[in-house]
């Protein structure tokens, strides 16, 4: 036989049983996403900010600009370093003014080409007894001269802008500085020598004698590594520096040019700043940390000490936590933008305590904002007029829509966050730190911010859910209705349930006002505890108008069952109806683990009868027990209004509230529940006075007897 498909109470049991083992639940997961808020957030608070993100001195602004922002001055000495083009660009120059080396083979000098001429025009006179030739050389003498005098001739010529070059004697070591344009290559030498004996007419024999004799001319060899040095010495000689500023000294003030050399000293003094807070890294880090753990740990001991079923769910401690790192971006952001501009004041720290107020409560949504706003100054290095109108704003936001009734709240919320922002501008300008020509801009972006921020929270809501789902107080308004299809059905087939559930509904919503917890969840959550009594509504009492107890003909265990199954029943029905989470857990929670009291006592007495045993469980519905304050409310809510039924005097309402409320806490049915003693003392005598109220005696007011009353024949008098 196959197995028969869960029902939807079934799913829904194992799904609420599953959650347990879900990664909302880890602890290993909840603690690193708490560290993990505190490492990020400090990375925006100075002094671990100013390392990561900026260098803590202003940009360098275009050349031929004047310096607009106020003076900077050096806070410690510093070489102004050339721009890295500028000393590219000289250690280029340098490089190519430097003197190349060559190396001397052939120590000799021009005069070797004169001699060696005259000893051949000698030689000529003394064959033909003349000294023509001797005259011809002397003619050409002064243009060998110029030409060859000091001429070095050399295998490779390079070019050059240096206007002399070194020559090195291997033999010796010697070093010689002779001209560049002494440098000779071989063919060119020849060629200017043909040139002379051509323009004077010297003939072929000496020219060939003179043409022979260029070998004599000294030689060198270009030397590339001995030139490479020389290149680099230059290069080394270059200044890497302009000069130094001391402590102390006006980098830039007001209105000055910024020149080549300005331009240097502010990059300059960024860059001598980043290298001392870059070794003050590990102090830098230390302290952030520190700050961040301090102001962060705000909401996270609250969430601790407090709140320990939200500190326990991994998704609102995921939301907290973004919701945080958020806010700190925010507040990071506004300080690279130009102070003029109030951006401080465009942190929408208002909608996001407005965010939590919705989600969360009041409460957690207070000592956020507080958490919040100290992080914010701490981030604008200490800026605490900015910091404390964001925590006034923000509160006035969560104080406008802490019970929310309607969408036009969100109208109120724009005004009760802008006159937040104007009170606290308004006591800045009353204590100096303001003056009135200043105030103007910070207003009106702080109402900017009141406007936005409430809008923000509108299109958040919708988001979450109508995107991913997330039962917000918005979808509570759509519930909060009574034309609900679940509640007219309700209407028309339980009458006594609907009018029961109208009451409890009342008396959860009073409640809820009186001690702080949601009101509209409260009574949502109310309206659809018993629609699973839709399904057999002639088996509770309240129903049983004109009509016999079906119960009379039912063993107890069997009238348990039926009565313990509209637990399941109103699941399923509100499954179906696809009710959110927040909703239905109000239907298995508003009796918890109770016992079944009547027919628990029914049983008991026929097991004495029968001396059979009898089991407890039989007669306990299945749970959970509430876990929250407005589920817990409608607990106490829900059995309050069955016992005033049946109450004779407010005197025994009084009691008997009394004596259940006591049973209740016994029981441990509240055990998981937030509230205290205190408060659960605050929703009894709330409930006795309601209920005395909803429930009191009329007097039977006397009616005349028609026939008694004489009927008076006279005409009426005349009209004045």
């Amino acid at each position: 036989m196959a197995k028969p498909a869960p029902t939807l109470f079934e799913q829904y049991q194992a799904s609420t049983r599953s959650q347990e083992k879900q990664w909302y639940h880890l602890p290993a997961l909840r603690w690193s996403i708490i560290a993990l808020s505190v490492i990020v957030t400090a990375l925006f608070i100075p002094p671990l900010a100013r390392f990561l993100w900026d260098t803590g001195a202003p940009s360098v602004p275009a050349l031929g600009f004047r310096w607009n922002g106020v003076p900077i001055v050096a806070e410690r000495t510093f070489s102004i370093l050339k721009p890295p083009a500028v000393y590219l660009a000289q250690c280029d120059s340098a490089r190519q003014v430097a003197p190349l080396v060559y190396e001397l083979e052939q120590p000799t000098s021009s005069k070797d080409l004169i001699a060696a001429g005259q000893e051949h025009a000698a030689l000529n006179q003394r064959r033909k007894g003349t000294s023509a030739l001797q005259a011809e050389l002397a003619r050409a003498r002064h243009a060998l001269d110029s030409m060859f005098s000091g001429a070095i001739v050399v295998d490779t010529l390079v070019a050059s802008r240096a206007p002399i070059v070194y020559l090195r004697e291997r033999s010796s070591g010697a070093w010689y500085r002779v001209p560049t344009n002494a440098l000779r290559l071989e063919r060119e030498a020849r060629r200017a020598l043909e040139q002379v004996l051509s323009q004077y007419g010297l003939p072929d024999s000496l020219g060939a004698v003179l043409l022979g004799s260029i070998a004599k001319l000294p030689r060198a060899r270009y030397s590339p590594m001995l030139s490479w040095q020389e290149q680099e010495l230059a290069v080394q000689s270059v200044q890497r520096t302009y000069g130094i500023v001391r402590r102390g000294e006006t980098i830039v003030a007001p209105g000055e040019l910024i020149t080549t050399t300005v331009a240097a000293k502010l990059a300059s003094y960024r860059d001598a700043l980043t290298e001392v807070r870059a070794a003050r890294l590990p102090q830098s880090l230390l302290s952030s940390l520190v700050r961040a753990l301090l102001l962060c740990g705000i909401i996270w001991l609250y969430l601790i000490v407090a709140r320990t079923d939200q500190l326990e769910d991994n998704r609102t401690v995921t939301t907290i936590a973004t919701l945080l790192v958020l806010s700190a971006v925010q507040s990071w952001l506004s300080t690279l933008v130009d102070a003029a501009y109030a951006p401080e004041f465009l942190v929408l720290l208002p909608a996001i305590a407005m965010l939590i107020t919705l989600l969360y409560d009041v409460r957690l949504a207070f000592v956020f904002v507080l958490s919040a706003a100290l992080l914010h100054a701490a981030i604008r290095s200490g800026d605490l007029p900015s910091g404390l109108s964001l925590l006034v704003g923000s509160l006035a936001g969560v104080i406008s829509i802490r019970t929310l009734q309607s969408r036009y709240q969100f109208i109120r919320s724009i005004l009760f966050i802008a006159v937040g922002f104007w009170l606290s501008l308004l006591a800045a300008l009353l204590e100096g730190g303001l003056t009135l020509s200043l105030i103007g801009t910070p207003a009106v972006v702080a109402t900017v911010n009141a406007v936005v921020s409430p809008l923000v929270v509108w299109t958040a809501l919708v988001v979450l859910d109508r995107v991913f789902d997330v039962p917000t107080d918005v979808r509570l308004l759509q519930l909060d209705t009574l034309t609900h299809p679940l509640l007219v059905k309700l209407r028309q087939v339980a009458p006594g349930t609907y009018q029961h559930t109208l009451n409890v509904a009342n008396l959860a919503e009073h409640a809820a006002i009186a001690i702080g917890a949601n009101p509209l969840l409260a009574r949502v959550g109310a309206y659809f505890h018993d629609i699973g009594k839709i399904r057999k509504p002639e088996y509770f009492a309240e129903n049983q108008i004109d009509l016999e107890n079906k119960h009379r003909e039912l063993s107890p265990w069997r009238s348990a069952a039926i009565i313990r199954a509209h637990v399941e029943d109103g699941v399923e029905l509100a499954l179906e109806y696809r009710l959110p989470p927040k909703v239905v857990e109000f239907i298995p929670t508003h009796h918890g683990t109770s016992l079944i009291r009547h027919f628990y006592a029914q049983a008991l007495e026929e097991a004495r009868m029968n001396n059979q045993p009898v089991d407890e469980r039989d007669f306990r519905y299945g749970g959970p027990k509430p876990h929250t304050k407005e589920t817990g409310i409608v607990m106490l809510a829900d059995i309050s209004e069955a016992i005033a039924r049946v109450a004779e005097s407010p005197k025994d309402i009084e009691e008997r509230l009394e004596r259940v409320f006591r049973e209740k806490i016994d029981d441990g049915q509240l055990d998981e529940c937030p509230l205290t003693l205190s408060e659960i003392t605050t929703i009894r005598r709330l409930f006795a006075d309601l209920l005395i109220g909803m429930v009191h005696q009329r007097p039977d007011y006397k009616t005349p007897e028609p026939e008694s009353v004489p009927v008076s024949t006279a005409p009426p008098p005349p009209a004045s």
